[in-house]
């Protein structure tokens, strides 16, 4: 049984015209993280939805699922910026890179 704790969220985000709501999401064992593998899932999440603007990276947590339900729920800029507030203080930015 795999560790919900040992795993690394990817969220890609709109801007502001989506209100900064999550478009797309994928995650990574914690034990197979590489640089390349990270590569991979941001190409995928930029891939799959061209909507994305902004990937962040995070450790999974308890919580971290209910936030994301609560900021897509209601949609609205405030929710999806409070969401986007957690992924900056809690996770780090990986695309775009050095912005």
């Amino acid at each position: 049984m795999e560790n919900k704790n040992n795993q690394i969220f990817y969220y890609g985000l709109g801007g502001a015209d989506k209100n900064f709501k999550v478009l797309n999401y994928e995650f990574i064992e914690s034990s197979r993280y590489s640089i390349w593998v990270e590569n991979i899932v941001i190409e995928r999440l930029l891939d799959r939805n061209p909507g994305v603007v902004e990937i962040y990276a995070i450790d999974n947590r308890k919580g971290l699922k209910w936030d994301l339900t609560e900021s897509l729920k209601e949609g609205t800029m405030e929710s999806c910026q409070l969401f986007k507030d957690i992924l900056r203080r809690e996770g780090k930015k990986v695309y775009p890179a050095n912005k």
